[in-house]
């Protein structure tokens, strides 16, 4: 067509179409040329800015100082006041430009000026992507990662070019971060379980005493730079007040001059509140009426934890610090059974972060890394045989003496798994498919006697099935040879069965059947009125605490307060007691003295307490129970809520031995 027009014709449309054919060909040379034609012809005033734009990013750039050219071609189209509605296009094309010349910083402080000045959708998306891909492929930040392509998906439409690959990467990045983030999570509140409750208290104070001091000082610093940039604006409209520094710095301290914090940031704000317009006001557009709304922005409670649409109006807490210690101690892992489980979890997490770099990222060093380290940490694994194998495989390509190494490890700790008999006969895995479809043959006919109670033929069925030898489909077989116990023998027998089935099998589907299995079994055996032992420990040297203990719903905890701390002014001045206040449940709550050095010190404290009590007729209007708890069993105790358990304990123990 371009031969035929004439100066009549919209050719500077044509001429823009060319050259954006030639520029998604590659063809940047001719690209730029017809972008030219396109501006010669003075085109409407959209289709010159795009020309504009475009010139720049396929400008050929050989020299310093046609870098320097390009950049000036955007800081004028950025200064052209006509241009102020397509900003965020000019600093996502300057992104795109500066990634090209592989200026990471610089790509990322632009792509994050785009989304943060700009209101189209299409751009977000597309600037939150390049974000995503630079953080993963470029810088390896994959937390980093996650949160952009977490906007990305948000802001993208379904029919996006290559959509499903960017949902598949943002999916792998989710269970990544989960996965990181567990391990962090666990290993803290293990490392938590270690100190005592008053430490734990201290710990508790400090972090919040330290986030409220941060706070202060981000709001002062906030109205600084707000003052600063009202009187700059007076002078010129084009002062960006977000960034302080040099474009691509990360460094500032104010939480919008950082564009990785303020990534992070939107993305959170997009999933609380969704996407919103920039304008005044934005909360009416939620047409709640309930005050509660006011209430939680005050308290900085996550709507996303409560759910909106079901919040109430809570209090103000008169104990910020007791509550999120009483918090915090829910989560804490005190028993064994408990630390068990939050190992378990670390254990997981490691396994599953070690397969995702191997089989998602491609990065076998770092997937060798944390197979490593669940070896290290956990050398009875589960995963064990599985995770070595793997280490076998990444090994084999660079050191194939070490690999050697694993392979017989696996032959002699691990003789019967799948991944030995594969080192010793690699076709291993064929050959037991075709005994696991005999095997599935068999089972058919043993499982449809079993359920008509001909528990022989089943049996002989099974037997016949395993002598086929080990396969993937052996664990159901076992499992249907446990059932028939169940019908045949006795209920110990049955259990004892299933337990050495869940301690051998790690399969995802049998192994939760097997015990929900137990767990009705032993239901059955004590009537379904078993119920967890909670065992409290003399343990008379140990660090112990005063406890007085009330029902929330009247004052008590006030008067008590105030007594306890009378009576501490007047008889231990010189003690220098901690006294705390915390929630046991939703009906009780306690006040606790501490620390006593032992059993004696806090036994005298008691007594004495005691003595004065006829002295102190306001507290003696109220019920209570009072006692003295050493520091393992408090930390049982406030778990388990135990408290009708622990006063039996108490007057066994303490109060019968010092009358």
């Amino acid at each position: 067509a371009s031969p035929l027009l004439t100066r009549k014709d919209r050719r500077g449309r044509i001429y823009f179409i060319i050259g954006q054919v030639y520029q998604e060909l590659g063809f940047e040379a001719e690209a730029f040329n017809f972008y030219k034609k396109c501006l010669a012809t003075n085109p409407e005033y959209e289709t010159d800015f795009y020309a504009r734009l475009y010139m720049a990013q396929v400008a050929e750039i050989s020299r310093s100082k046609d870098i320097s050219a390009a950049r000036k071609s955007f800081k004028r189209l950025l200064k052209d006041s006509k241009n102020k509605e397509f900003k965020d296009k000019i600093y996502y094309e300057m992104g795109a430009f500066e990634l090209k010349q592989k200026n990471i910083n610089p790509a990322i402080a632009d792509f994050n000026q785009a989304i943060r000045i700009g209101t189209n959708r299409s751009i977000d998306g597309e600037a939150y992507l390049n974000l995503g891909e630079i953080y993963y492929d470029t810088l390896k930040n994959y937390e980093m990662s996650q949160a952009y392509y977490d906007s990305a998906i948000g802001a993208l439409p379904k029919d996006y070019e290559n959509y499903a690959a960017i949902k598949s990467r943002q999916e792998v990045l989710n269970e990544f971060v989960k996965n990181l983030h567990t391990i962090q999570w666990q290993d803290s509140l293990l490392m938590l379980s270690k100190l005592d409750s008053v430490a734990l208290r201290q710990r508790v104070d400090s972090v919040l005493a330290e986030k409220k001091a941060h706070e202060e000082l981000l709001a002062k610093s906030v109205k600084k730079k707000k003052k600063k940039s009202n009187r700059v604006e007076l002078q010129s409209n084009e002062v960006n007040i977000f960034n302080e520094g040099e474009a691509g710095t990360e460094t500032g301290q104010w939480y919008f001059g950082n564009p990785s914090a303020t990534a992070v940031g939107q993305n959170e704000f997009k999933r609380v509140w969704g996407d919103r317009p920039l304008e005044d006001n934005w909360r009416r557009s939620l047409k709640l009426t309930s005050p509660s709304i006011a209430k939680q922005n005050a308290l900085s409670i996550d709507p996303a934890v409560i759910g909106i649409e079901n919040a109430t109006e809570e209090a103000v807490p008169a104990d910020p610090g007791a509550a999120e210690f009483a918090k915090l101690t829910e989560e804490i892992p005190y028993t064994d059974e408990q630390k068990s489980e939050s190992l378990k979890k670390i254990e997981d997490a490691h396994f599953r972060l070690g397969d995702i770099y191997y089989f998602n990222l491609l990065e076998k060093n770092n997937a060798l890394i944390y197979y490593q380290k669940l070896l290290s940490r956990f050398p009875e694994s589960e995963y064990a045989a599985e995770v070595l194998y793997k280490i076998y495989l990444i090994t084999k390509e660079t050191d194939a003496t070490a690999a050697e190494a694993y392979a017989d490890r696996i032959k002699r700790d691990y003789p019967n798994s799948s991944y030995a008999k594969i080192l010793v006969n690699p076709d291993y895995l064929k050959e037991s498919g075709v005994a696991a479809e005999k095997q599935k043959g068999i089972y058919k006919s043993a499982y449809d006697n079993y359920v008509n109670a001909d528990f022989v033929s089943a049996r002989a069925q099974v037997k016949e099935a395993m002598s086929l030898g080990e396969t993937a489909f052996t664990p159901n077989l076992e499992l249907l040879h446990i059932l028939i116990i169940g019908k045949t023998e006795s209920v110990a027998d049955y259990q004892n069965a299933l337990k050495e089935f869940i301690d051998k099998n790690t399969d995802e589907e049998l192994k939760p059947y097997a015990q929900k299995l137990l767990e009705i079994s032993d239901g059955y055996a004590d009537g379904g009125k078993k119920e967890q032992a909670i065992k409290f420990s003399h343990a008379p040297e140990e660090q112990h605490y005063f406890i007085i203990t009330y029902k929330r719903k009247d004052k008590t905890g006030e008067i008590a307060s105030q007594a306890i701390a009378d009576f501490n002014k007047t008889n231990y001045k010189d003690m220098k007691l901690k006294t705390s206040n915390l929630t046991l449940n939703e009906e009780y709550a306690l006040t606790m003295v501490g620390d006593f050095e032992d059993e004696k010190a806090a036994s005298a404290y008691f007594k004495k307490f005691s003595d004065r009590l006829p002295a102190l007729p306001d507290l003696q209007k109220h019920t209570f129970d009072k006692f003295i708890i050493s520091n393992e069993n408090f930390n049982i105790f406030y778990k388990s809520k135990a408290l009708e358990e622990y006063m039996r304990f108490f007057v066994k123990t303490y109060e019968k031995q010092n009358p």
